[in-house]
């Protein structure tokens, strides 16, 4: 594959990247019926750089379709019959390509080859022009650099290899998993810092998106940071995006919790020695832990792409997102918000699964329970989309009658109160309510005494699985 960069790095067409012969092969495995379905699957019609060579493999797609054999006799037929046999170089043509082939083992390599061309070939031509609209005076940097990064991320996704596993494979490593766990109780997952929903969740789970919704004011954010400190602290390297609050919000937030120090009295300088103490106790104790917070990022593709960089480095366990209404997927712009959310939802995901990290996202609720005199919240109140339910392994709801009571009454700001953590669906464990403390003036949840060891004959009683 050889191309060259003229005058001021643009490329002529003749010479952008491809590779003629990885083409050709590819084509010839195609009419010789060597992995058809593994070479339609992995290409598509642009990845090709010669006009023969797309029409060939369009044509090729276009038998599959129809469920009849590819062969040299079929696409010959098909060819002839659209007229474009003598397009592409007529049987002889065809018959190049087939003699480029010499045994099936040659199909895995073509394709990589084809594909890798057209990588080098979409990105150049991704980055080319955005070279020019940089040039441009006048244009928003912002909106620039968010499409280039969509660009790539689209290109990039296209690069993953798509590996199946036989089923003995699969259930030798489910074995050697299950034989590890036996008379080793524990977390499989990552610690949120609290005994009763770690019991129930076994920590949170590599590979899954979990959804922690609530009404405003309920305590979400705190309990997020509560989760994203026990975690960093246990040696868990823990990125969270706030797109809601400033770093040095969330820092504060932070220290005042670790402390237990009124966050308000610290914020109009109301707070004693010995409270000063354990603030800067607090903030050297948080300042060794392994979390980094970015309240810049917006866009789905900057966060896509900074959480993959950070797992490319080796420093990424644990993702947390502040909260999910507020992200724009401008590469996704769709006719309603709920579309939009559903995309989102979806790219994180995805994102879980590639990276093979636990993705904590907080979600705001609608008023539907409350228009419905039933406060207490349900999936269908997840706001925006119905994608948060489907896509989501694990729905936890943010709860308090307390609350609810002291607002209808119009009395006095509570402190703190009773709150449940409900979960609402998990996929692989129970759906259950755990009541908790919250105290708002530390924005941090307390466990109940007593709790954890009732709910632990319950479970082993399967009384509550509703999966």
């Amino acid at each position: 594959m050889k191309y060259l960069l003229i005058g001021d790095l643009r490329m002529q067409a003749e010479q952008l990247p491809h590779n003629d012969y990885a083409e050709m092969v590819t084509i010839g495995c195609l009419l010789e019926g060597y992995a058809p379905e593994m070479i339609l699957a992995e290409l598509v019609p642009e990845d090709f750089y010669g006009a023969a060579n797309r029409i060939i493999f369009s044509t090729c797609r276009d038998i599959a379709a129809a469920e009849a054999p590819i062969g040299i006799f079929t696409v010959v037929d098909r060819l002839r019959i659209d007229g474009n046999l003598e397009k592409i170089g007529g049987e002889a043509y065809l018959a190049r390509c087939t003699g480029q082939v010499v045994s099936a083992t040659q199909a895995d390599g073509a394709v990589w080859g084809v594909k890798d061309a057209a990588l080098l070939r979409h990105g150049y031509l991704a980055t080319n022009r955005a070279s020019r609209e940089f040039a441009i005076p006048g244009k928003n940097a912002a909106e620039l650099i968010d499409g280039l990064q969509s660009e790539l991320l689209k290109i990039s996704s296209r690069n993953r290899e798509i590996i199946a596993q036989e089923a003995k494979d699969l259930m030798a490593t489910a074995v050697s998993d299950i034989d590890s766990s036996k008379g080793r109780p524990g977390l499989s997952g990552i610690t949120t810092g609290f005994k009763q929903i770690d019991y129930f969740t076994a920590g949170l789970q590599k590979g899954e998106l979990i959804i922690l919704a609530a009404r405003p004011s309920m305590g979400k954010t705190s309990l997020m940071l509560n989760i994203a400190q026990s975690a960093s602290l246990a040696g868990k390297n823990v990125y969270l995006f706030s797109l809601e609050m400033s770093t040095r919000q969330l820092a504060l937030r932070m220290i005042c919790s670790e402390a237990a120090v009124n966050s308000h009295h610290v914020r109009t300088g109301h707070f004693n020695n010995e409270e000063h103490e354990r603030l800067v106790k607090a903030a050297a104790k948080l300042g060794n832990c392994q979390l980094k917070i970015n309240d810049r990022a917006a866009d789905l593709a900057e966060i896509v792409g900074i959480a993959k960089r950070e797992a490319e480095n080796g420093k990424l366990d644990l993702i947390c997102i502040d909260y999910l209404q507020l992200i724009s997927a401008r590469f996704a712009k769709s006719d309603t918000r709920d579309r939009e959310i559903g995309t989102i939802t979806r790219q994180l995901k995805g994102l879980a699964k590639e990276l093979d990290v636990p993705v904590l996202a907080l979600s705001q609720l609608s008023r539907v329970n409350e228009a419905q005199k039933a406060r207490r919240p349900t999936l269908n109140a997840l706001r925006d989309s119905g994608n948060l339910e489907q896509d989501a392994d694990t729905v936890i709801f943010l709860h308090s009658d307390q609350y609810y009571e002291r607002e209808s009454a119009d009395s006095e700001q509570l402190d703190e109160w009773q709150t449940d953590v409900m979960i609402a669906k998990q996929r692989n464990g129970p759906t259950l309510d755990i009541p908790m403390l919250f105290r708002r003036q530390f924005t941090r949840f307390y466990p109940i005494d007593g709790i954890h060891e009732n709910d632990t004959e319950r479970a082993r009683a399967n009384e509550w699985y509703q999966n």
